[in-house]
């Protein structure tokens, strides 16, 4: 077990990864266009790492580290997006 909450909340965004995954097999249905299935993994990757930070700040305490992390996640979900909406063209 981590020693502290911040490294808890780190060992929860490793799940990030899985919950990422599973909303990407959710909702993406498009598997024939790699560059859409490459932004759409990134997107739903980052996704599911803000999810799992969000759960751990609930449950772990809240940490100015972590929401700088949030912030750069945040920023870079912001940008998957953009890739995302602009890679079926």
């Amino acid at each position: 077990m981590p020693e502290n909450a911040y490294q808890m909340i780190e060992m929860r965004v490793k799940w990030g990864f899985l919950i990422g995954l599973g909303i990407l097999l959710i909702f993406f249905n498009q598997w024939n266009d790699w560059k859409l299935m490459v932004c759409a993994l990134l997107f739903f990757q980052t996704l599911g790492i803000i999810i799992a930070r969000l759960i751990g700040f609930v449950l772990d305490g809240f940490f100015s580290k972590q929401l700088l992390w949030l912030t750069i996640e945040v920023v870079a979900f912001i940008i998957f997006g953009i890739l995302y909406r602009y890679a079926d063209n």
